[in-house]
Order: C-alpha cells, then sequence, then structure tokens
C-alpha cells in the first residue's frame, strides 16, 4: 500500500523546479501536472487537468484532510470553477493545512491561510488508495448542513452523495478547468504637461491624442509622472523658482483619468521637487479621479489593482538621490518576492537614467540588465523601463518581456509619444507587444511596430 510519505517525499524532489503551463514534468510542471506526475510514480493514472482529477478522486470536507489529499482552487478571475491544484503536506490543529505545487514561481510549499488561496479554496478529495469510482461513503446531513454553512465558499457537488436537498445555499457543477485569458497592459514613458524656464517661461502641451483608444481600452495602464501635480499658482509667477520647474497644474489629473491611466508612477526624479506636502498633494489629486500611485515612501512601492476579476500587483522602482534603487538587488528581490503569490499578474516598472548617471555604457548596461533579470527570476511576468531616459532596448528572458527605456511620453519636445501594449497570458506567457507613437495632433497617422518573441530575441538563461 502506497503511503502519504512515500508521496510527499517524491513531491519534495521537484521543490524549485520552474513552472511552464502545460508541463508535465520531469524539468517543468503546470499544476496539475504536477499532481499527475508525482502520484504516477506510484501507478495512479490522474487526469492531466485539475476538474477530473477531483472527480476521480473520494470528496473530502476540510475536517478530513490529510497528508497527500488534494485540495482544489479556483482559477484566475473566477473562484467558483477548479483552477489549481496542490497536495497536503500538513495539517494543523486548527484545521489549517500546507501544500505543495506548481506555482507561478515554480514548485513550493504553500499555506492556505495565504488571502490568495484562502479566498479561492474549492473542495479537496482523496486519490491515495481510494476507489476511482466512488466510495459511496455516506455524509451525516446535520455536519454537511452545517459545514456549508460555515464555508460559503465551497461550492463543490460532492459526488456520491446526493446533498442538495440538506442545504439552502446553491450548489454549481464543477466547470473544466478553463484556458488562461488573453490581457493587455499599456504603459507609457515620462510625462511632463508643463515646464518652466530659467527665465521664468512656460511652456505647456496638450496630452498625445489616442485616436485607437489604445491606452483606455488595455486591461490596465501604467505612466510615470515626471513632476508634482499642484493647485498652487506659485508656479506661475514670473521669477523662476527651480524647486517648481516642474510643477504641473492639478487639473492635469482630469486628462489623464480620460487618457484611461490607471495607474501612475512617482519615481521619477522631480515628482518630489515640492516635498512632502507636494507628494501629499499629488495623491490627492490622483485620489480623487480614481488613479492610484506607486514610488515613493509616502504611498509605497507597490500597489494592487483589481480589474475584471484578475489581481494585478505593480512594484516601482526608481531614484534615490542620485542613485537609482534599483542598483540595490536585495531590496529588489525583497519587494517582488513580498507581493507574488498574491496577486495573478505582477509588473515592475522603474525608471531608468542617463548612463553619465552610473558611469560608462558598459558598466550601464550590465547595472540595468542585472536589475531586470533579478525581477524577472524572483517573478516579475515582465519588466518595463518607464521614462525619458535610458536606452530603449527590449528583449525576452525566459519567455518573459524586459523593456528597457520608452522614452517620453509627453513634454516640451516631444513629437511623437511612445505607448507600449503587450499581450500575455495570466500565467505570464508574452505573446506578442506593439510599440505605437501617438502624435500631438488628432490628424496624424499612428506609426506601430509589432515585438514578437521572434524580433524581440530570446534569452534562456537559470533562474525561472
Amino acid at each position: 500500500m502506497v503511503t502519504p510519505d512515500q508521496i510527499l517525499a517524491e513531491a519534495r524532489k521537484h521543490l524549485g523546479k520552474p513552472y511552464r503551463w502545460g508541463g508535465k514534468g520531469p524539468n517543468a510542471f503546470d499544476c496539475a501536472g504536477f499532481v499527475r506526475f508525482v502520484y504516477g510514480k506510484f501507478g495512479y493514472e490522474l487526469a492531466p487537468s485539475a476538474t477530473p482529477q477531483y472527480r476521480q478522486g473520494q470528496p473530502l470536507t476540510e475536517m478530513e484532510l490529510q497528508p497527500g489529499d488534494l485540495v482544489f482552487y479556483g482559477g484566475r478571475g473566477s473562484s467558483r470553477s477548479i483552477g489549481h491544484v496542490g497536495i497536503v503536506t500538513e495539517v494543523n490543529d486548527d484545521g489549517s493545512f500546507y501544500f505543495i505545487h506548481a506555482a507561478r514561481t515554480g514548485v513550493r510549499i504553500s499555506h492556505s491561510s495565504e488571502r490568495y488561496y484562502d479566498m479561492r479554496y474549492i473542495c479537496a478529495c482523496r486519490v491515495l488508495n481510494a476507489q476511482f469510482e466512488g466510495t459511496g461513503k455516506e455524509y451525516d446531513p446535520a455536519e454537511l448542513e452545517q459545514y456549508f454553512e460555515e464555508n460559503e465558499k465551497v461550492f463543490a457537488f460532492m459526488r456520491g452523495t446526493d446533498i442538495t436537498n440538506m442545504l439552502d445555499v446553491k450548489l454549481v457543477e464543477l466547470e473544466p478547468e478553463p484556458d488562461p485569458d488573453t490581457l493587455e497592459l499599456a504603459f507609457v514613458g515620462g510625462i511632463m504637461t508643463r515646464k518652466c524656464s530659467l527665465f521664468g517661461n512656460l511652456a505647456c502641451c496638450e496630452l498625445p491624442h489616442d485616436p485607437e483608444r489604445i491606452i483606455p481600452q488595455a486591461d490596465v495602464a501604467v505612466g510615470v509622472l515626471n513632476g508634482p501635480l499642484s493647485n498652487s499658482g506659485k508656479a506661475l509667477a514670473k521669477r523662476f523658482a527651480a524647486k517648481r520647474q516642474y510643477q504641473m497644474a492639478g487639473s492635469t489629473a482630469i486628462g489623464l483619468m480620460y487618457a484611461g491611466f490607471d495607474i501612475l508612477s512617482t519615481a521619477s526624479q522631480h515628482a518630489a521637487d515640492l516635498g512632502l506636502d507636494g507628494m501629499v498633494e499629488t495623491y490627492s489629486i490622483l485620489d480623487s479621479v480614481g488613479i492610484k500611485c506607486m514610488g515613493s515612501e509616502t504611498v509605497g512601492s507597490k500597489t494592487v489593482v483589481e480589474k475584471n476579476g484578475y489581481w494585478y500587483g505593480f512594484c516601482s522602482f526608481g531614484h534615490n538621490g542620485d542613485s537609482p534603487d534599483y542598483m540595490d538587488i536585495k531590496a529588489v528581490r525583497e519587494l517582488i518576492n513580498s507581493m507574488r503569490d498574491t496577486v495573478d499578474v505582477l509588473v515592475a516598472t522603474f525608471v531608468p537614467v542617463a548612463e553619465s548617471s552610473i558611469g560608462d555604457s558598459s558598466l550601464y548596461e550590465s547595472t540595468m540588465q542585472r536589475f531586470a533579470r533579478t525581477a524577472i527570476d524572483c517573478g516579475a511576468d515582465i519588466v518595463v523601463g518607464c521614462s525619458e531616459s535610458g536606452k530603449l532596448k527590449s528583449e525576452l528572458y525566459n519567455g518573459h518581456l524586459i523593456v528597457y527605456g520608452l522614452g517620453q511620453y509627453c513634454g516640451e519636445k516631444v513629437a511623437e509619444a511612445p505607448v507600449l501594449k503587450v499581450r500575455m497570458l495570466t500565467d505570464g506567457t508574452f505573446i506578442d507587444a506593439s510599440r505605437y507613437g501617438l502624435s500631438l495632433s488628432d490628424s496624424a497617422e499612428l506609426s506601430g511596430q509589432l515585438l514578437t518573441p521572434t524580433s524581440i530575441g530570446s534569452s534562456q538563461e537559470p533562474g525561472r
């Protein structure tokens, strides 16, 4: 007879191996492929996807869980249909448990109380030494009714016993495991709508025209503010004040809202020119129009946005004095690791600096590349440099897109504003990206360039 210890010993051999959608091992796995591979070592022929795996086992309540049992979770975008599976490794006295599974960051052990999994738990079953055609076990009606009343997020139809007449809650049939959805994200570089010169001359510019609504139609759109927003009239004074050189009017936020932006980073060099009060006012103005912020000590370097059932995590790296804070690789790892398992899609944005801020070009290139690849290795799905400086360069690293500098989106001398639209699967797989050049003239034609894995070039290195 196969024991739970044997199952778990085999499962732990694969800790750290990478995730790949459709991966069946032994070098990479998706969640169902991992469970199937582990049990297959002991003669169990499980289905290749999670939902039929549940149907092959003996249904269990959380109160009955033991090591070796399978636990099932809702897929991304839905907490009512199975989309993920793991193997229980340990059950605590309070009923919580640990489970090993092929997560987005690879094969790892998680705890049932983690927010992402606690929200999506659906059901459990026992495959080990169980008859695949059902056990005919009878459940006590009172026990079942109490269990379902206390666990409203459990909607599984427990095969082998008709319990529909015992409960007031609506039970739904388990849906087939869905294929990953396609998501679209839009990124722009630095945003600066007005600038005061040394002689007090004020240069203002309109936000670029977006005739095809590339930004508003994206699932999430991200940009970088190159200066603070303030309703103070002092910036209009004839005498130039250095700290107010890059101050933008508070009304700019309305234009950014209608342009379709969801998140703005303030990790640029000039966003903090007006000090803490200026940052607080900037965040207050943006919050009033529904735009989230990230990128400073005031609001933190990360934020989470929920749209259409998906959780998007964003972390922003920018400047710390004269040195970019993404040079601190340890801090980069800590920030990304703190978010990875609580969101569906994780994006790292950064504000590149000029080569002169770091040194020679070779050091600049290696510094930027080390940061971006570390972010991917730690679990970021995409890394994008958003600013007017830095070099426009892209690469595909271990299947994930890195863009090292988009250019300025809106500024004094901008003739064509760059927009990057990225299509990806919810499991982090890159599909393609398009770089558009928006014009300040609504009569100008839209220019575009499609970036594919072939045109970008791929770099497959150990780590993810």
